[in-house]
Formats: C-alpha cells, structure tokens, sequence
C-alpha cells in the first residue's frame, strides 16, 4: 500500500512516468480515500474493488468521468466495515487494520452510483463477490439494490460472474423474470449462481443464453432439473470452452450433465465438484486441458478409454490420487501435463512413484491437514500421529524431497522447509525478510513456497 499514502506531489511525479489515460492509478491522486477503498494488491489495469458503501469513491466517479470510463473490469462485494481481512483471493495487506486507516460507514447513495455507473462505458466485466459473513447486525443489505443498478446502467456487460453464491435477500430479487439481470445479451461468460423458483427463472436464463451464441464460460445454477438440463443440451453453444458446476447431489442429474459435456466437445476447462463416491458416467472431452474434480471414479473412466499420451491435460486440481489410479495416468501426455494439485493422497510412496508419469512438473500442491485419506474415511494428522505413531506418512513432505522427485518444480505447497516456511506458519516481520532471502539463495528455481512468493 505504499504508494497510496505518499504525498500529492509525488503522486505527481509517479503519475507523470505512467499513461493516465490507461492506468487506473490516477484514481490515487484525485481520491484521497482510494487507498482504503480499492485494494492495493488487485489494483491493475482497468480493474475497480469496490462496495455500494464507499460513497466517497461514488461521489469522485462522479465528479471525474474520465476516470469512469477507464474501468473494464468491476468487482462489487458486500462488506460495508472491512473490519478484517478478506479470505479467499481478494485480501487486504497484512496489517492494513492497524496502520491507522480509518474505516467509515458510508451512506448508500443510488443516484451517485447510477451516475457512476451509467459513466463506465468501457466496463465488460463483473465480479460479485458475498462477505456478509459477520457483523451481520451492522450491514446495510443494500447488494440487490446495487445489483438492479449494474444491470440497468451496463447493458454491454460481456462477462458476469459470482464468487459464491448469492445470499437470500440477493436471490430473491434476482428470482423475479423482470430483473435486468435476465435482459443481458451477447455475453461470453455467465457463471452466476442464483436460487429460485424454477418456474420462474429458467425461462429468462434459457433466453439469456439463446442470445449469448458465443458464450465461452458458463457455470451452471443450482435450480435447474433433469427436463431442464436435457433442453440446456439443445442450446447450440459452439465456442463452450470453461464448465464449472458445483456438487450434484442427485444421482439422477449426473448423466444429464455428461450428455451436456458429450454435446460440447470444445470444453477445455472443467471444474465439477461432485462428492468423491459418486458413480459418474464417462465422457468424452477431447479438447480438455485443466480438470478440476475431487472424483475418482470419473477420472478413472476418463483416462480408461484413452490410449497412452493421448490425453493433453496440462493442469488438474482437487484430483485424488492412490495406487488404484497410478497405471491409468499414463493416458496423460506427459509433455503438456505441468501443474497438478492433490486433493486426497493415500500415501506417500504412491506420490514417490509419480514422476515417471509426470517428470515435466511445474507446479504441485499436496493435501492440506486433514485431507488425507485412509481407507475411505478423512482423518486428521493428530489422529494419526496419536493412533498409529510408527507410520512416517504422518510428518510432511518435505521440500528436498519434492524437488528430487520433481527437478523442474517452480511453485510447491504443503510441504515442510528446512527454514521453518511451514504451510500454516506465520511470519513476523523482522523475521520474514530473512528467512524469504535464505530460500531465494537456497532455491533458485523456485517461485513460491507454501503461500510464500520468491520471485
């Protein structure tokens, strides 16, 4: 956050060095509040992090057009104190509650933000983000308001997405077939989940993509049933690329989804949280390159029809892996495969035996504390190292180890470091510094380890 809290002057100065017609720092020099409103880390190009509360950046959007007109990219999320850090992706700096900003809850002004809005001319994406997760007694609710705004002042929206889903008070005013949401056209992303009647909202969602032919990423709602899913299938989507789907509890609406996946071979990216014990069906995916399933019994058919190296998958994440799945990875083309992140490992000899499939590695993630497994059944690390001592399973991975199986690592997670960079461990300051430089002697190669960056 540093150069958010240098003088005017040299703002000036910087600003001078940089194109202010493109960049969004000039938002800096003409908001003094911008530094406590819009994250410093997420603050690149064309990019605005901002909730209805921060009247004050309304009120500047409003005052200078020309900075409206600089944002493509919108991310709205409801957290009117920011009393704490974010969790997931979007996260304030370490310390940023302590450094003396002070958070004040702005008024909700409809006429400022319509204003503001109506000026982002330029804006092709949104991202909704849901925070209300505590201090619910002192937020103002005012999302589906804000929501109805966006949707009427930007009708050239390209891409719409949600993080999580949407909350009750967002759902219900998004259930209505009147809502502007539904008069969207023309997107090539839609991955929001909203719930709802299903009488009442899929004729306006099946209309959003009838008139969205060149629709490229598309994340499918939680409401929508088996008759609705065989009428999705009919819905020509040429230029299909993402598929994300979250957990199917019905066994009945599973090979409904994989006619879908059959009826779009161009998917190359498939996220589909299903719960791991589920029998799924196989599908077809020729042009799959990033896989995102916790489900072995899907991956296993998936790999079990193709012929060795025929499979050009370059990332999977969230996969399990055990012995019963380690002769099907040769289906894998080991050129292309780069990046893979564990959800669930039986044991550390079967990880010991995966670079003759995959030596190319660039990238892995072991299982967090917890996730592995055990004859079927999640148990923790205490328990293991409580119930069965003598198993050296029960310490981590460490980092020699990983970078002797996998020479060409980059990034590596959940492993243990001689320097103590623990997955879990927190550093303090004065202590940081040292320990991230000795690791960037140590490990040249290496861009990030554990949740520590490098390079």
């Amino acid at each position: 956050m540093g150069f958010l809290t240098l003088l005017p002057e040299l703002l000036d100065l910087i600003l001078d060095y940089i194109d202010i017609r493109t960049d969004l720092l000039s938002l800096a020099r003409t908001c003094r509040f911008f530094a406590g409103y819009v994250l410093p880390d997420r603050l690149d190009y064309h990019t605005l992090v901002v909730t209805p509360y921060h009247e004050a950046l309304w009120e500047n959007l409003c005052a200078h057009p020309q900075l409206a007109r600089l944002v493509h990219n919108l991310t709205l999320y409801d957290d009117p104190l920011q009393v704490k850090p974010h969790t997931g992706k979007l996260r304030l700096p370490r310390g940023l509650g302590s450094s003396g900003h002070e958070y004040t809850l702005g008024r909700f002004d409809a006429e400022h933000i319509a204003r503001s809005l109506a000026g982002m001319l330029n804006a092709r994406r949104l991202h909704l983000l849901y925070i209300r997760k505590t201090n619910v007694e002192t937020a103002l609710h005012v999302l589906p308001d804000t929501l109805r705004l966006v949707f009427e002042n930007l009708p050239s929206l390209e891409r719409v997405s949600t993080m999580t889903n949407l909350g009750d008070e967002d759902q219900n005013a998004l259930a209505s077939e009147h809502h502007p949401l539904w008069a969207l056209s023309g997107l090539r992303s839609f991955e929001i989940d909203v719930n709802g009647g299903n009488e009442t909202i899929w004729p306006a969602y099946e209309a959003v993509l009838r008139r969205s032919p060149e629709i490229e990423n598309l994340r499918l709602p939680d409401f929508l049933d088996d008759e609705m899913m065989t009428r999705l299938c009919e819905i020509p989507l040429p230029h299909l690329k993402r598929f994300n789907r979250g957990y199917v509890w019905s066994i009945s609406m599973t090979p409904r989804i994989v006619d879908f996946l059959n009826a779009h071979p161009t998917i190359e990216t498939l996220r589909w949280a299903t719960v791991p014990s589920m029998p799924i069906p196989c599908s077809a995916l020729p042009a799959l390159q990033h896989l995102s399933s916790p489900n072995s019994s899907f991956l296993a058919m998936l790999l079990s029809r193709e012929r060795q190296g025929s499979v050009h998958l370059s990332s999977m994440k969230d996969v399990p892996l055990n012995e019963e799945l380690l002769p099907l990875l040769d289906a894998i083309d080991q050129d292309t495969m780069r990046s893979l992140h564990l959800g669930t490992l039986d044991n550390f000899d079967t990880l010991r035996a995966l670079p003759q499939y995959f030596p190319n590695l660039e990238e892995l993630a072991l299982p967090r504390r917890g996730a592995w497994r055990e004859n079927g059944q999640i148990v923790t690390r205490l328990a293991r190292a409580v119930l069965r001592p003598w198993i050296r399973d029960l310490h981590l991975f460490t980092l020699e180890e990983a970078l002797q199986l996998f020479p060409k690592l980059e990034v590596v997670k959940g492993v243990r470091c001689p320097v103590g960079l623990e997955p879990d461990w927190e550093l303090d300051d004065e202590r940081a510094k040292d320990v991230l430089e000795e690791m960037r002697v140590a490990y040249p190669i290496l861009r990030r380890v554990n949740r520590w960056r490098l390079r």
